[in-house]
């Protein structure tokens, strides 16, 4: 049947990775990056679904933290998880000058009228709590006792150096905003040298509310981190000296970064398994030809699956990236022992003849093989947890494509154009 159909088989194989190609890029990341672990319907995925629909979403909240003092960077060890970085002062982080002062306190006011930043009273900026606070803080002699690092009785004019509100002078800043500190109790957002007089203020943070919420799309996420990163690359642009050094980073960051690395490594593995596929073609075949066309039946199972995933509505979330990382890795096996068994037929045999020889050969094997895999696939629907039935889904359809690949499509090249005696050696 494969030999009277040929022609058409091998239009249809080349229609098949053409099409299936195309099907395979329109794959995009799910609008909601929430990982659903289980089916709808399931108490734990109803419950999720109504905290984030109807609940407060103080959960769903993006903290974005900008910071002075530290630098951005790792010195751990990337692949030894025991290696951790340190942190890394800026040496250069200045907060005492009066331009520098007015710079931040500009940055902490400017924030709140930006699109991405959510205008609300949540936020978090000590040199904006205390330019407010100013007027409770000079009424009269305030009594220093049991601050610490200041005693007796002393006007708030003489710590502050008589300012009313910032810039404080630059000799007088540092003891400022100390009394402020210990006055209040706002010390969580300061980060001093671990000495006796808390002389040394080494790094200062402040944090902002992001319009954007968990579970938005990740080109949402990315388009938020994008507006944050080059608004605050502007304002470094324009920094005074000793605060032209910060960065802002968010745990939503770190997140979407993962994401962005699970996709690129579900394209990466395909790419990589073509390549290993194209090498070991070449070692064991040997024929330039038989090679080529196992090389496109593996590519053709590869967007097949893809395609029929995009078809059903598949996302390419988070477990969805997992899945496919195994799948490719299954889907050479069954088209390279075909070609090897092509290879291995009598030399002078007609394309036909090969052909029905290997498959002959090829077909119990390989039938037994997938049947398993198949079957033990099957058993993958009955688990609750969404990851084992997308698996399941998955290895199926990668066990039906890789046959179809390898005993019809593959056979029909073959017939039509596979290498006559020496040929391609």
């Amino acid at each position: 049947l494969v030999q009277l159909g040929r022609w058409p088989l091998v239009f249809l194989f080349v229609a098949c990775i053409g099409v299936g190609s195309y099907l395979t890029t329109q794959l995009t990341t799910p609008e909601d990056t929430n990982v659903q672990m289980f089916p709808a319907g399931h108490n734990v995925a109803d419950y999720a679904s109504t905290q984030r629909d109807f609940l407060s979403d103080s959960g769903t909240t993006i903290w974005v933290s900008i910071w002075w003092g530290l630098e951005a960077k790792d010195t751990g060890d990337y692949n030894d998880p025991s290696s951790i970085t340190r942190l890394w002062l800026d040496e250069s982080f200045v907060i005492t000058a009066e331009q520098n002062q007015l710079f931040v306190l500009q940055v902490c006011q400017d924030l709140q009228n930006q699109s991405f930043v959510d205008n609300t009273e949540d936020r978090d900026c000590v040199l904006e709590r205390m330019n407010l606070s100013w007027a409770g803080l000079v009424d009269g002699v305030i009594s220093c006792h049991g601050l610490g690092v200041f005693g007796g009785e002393l006007g708030v004019d003489q710590i502050c150096g008589g300012a009313r509100a910032l810039p404080v002078p630059e000799a007088q800043f540092m003891d400022c905003l100390r009394f402020y500190i210990a006055s209040t109790g706002d010390d969580h957002s300061t980060f001093w040298a671990r000495d006796d007089d808390y002389t040394i203020l080494l790094a200062l943070r402040i944090e902002y509310l992001a319009k954007q919420r968990w579970g938005t799309s990740l080109e949402a996420i990315q388009e938020a981190y994008n507006e944050w990163e080059d608004w605050l690359e502007n304002r470094n642009r324009d920094a005074p000296e000793g605060v032209g050094k910060s960065f802002q980073i968010a745990l939503y960051w770190h997140y979407m970064e993962t994401w962005i690395t699970m996709e690129l490594a579900g394209w990466s593995a395909g790419l990589i398994t073509i390549i290993i596929t194209v090498i070991v073609a070449a070692l064991t075949l040997q024929n330039v030809p038989i090679a080529t066309y196992g090389i496109l039946a593996v590519v053709a199972v590869l967007v097949s699956v893809g395609g029929i995933l995009y078809q059903i509505g598949w996302d390419l979330g988070f477990l969805e990236l997992i899945c496919i990382s195994i799948l490719i890795g299954v889907s050479t096996d069954f088209v390279l022992h075909y070609c090897y068994a092509y290879i291995r037929t009598p030399l002078d045999e007609s394309r036909a003849m090969r052909s029905k020889v290997a498959l002959h050969e090829m077909a119990s094997p390989i039938i037994s093989a997938a049947s398993t895999t198949f079957a033990a696939s099957m058993m993958l629907f009955f688990c609750q947890l969404l990851f084992f039935s997308k698996f399941g889904t998955i290895m199926m359809l990668a066990m039906g494509m890789s046959l179809a690949m390898a005993f019809i499509f593959l056979v029909s090249v073959c017939i039509v154009a596979g290498p006559e005696g020496n040929f391609g050696q």
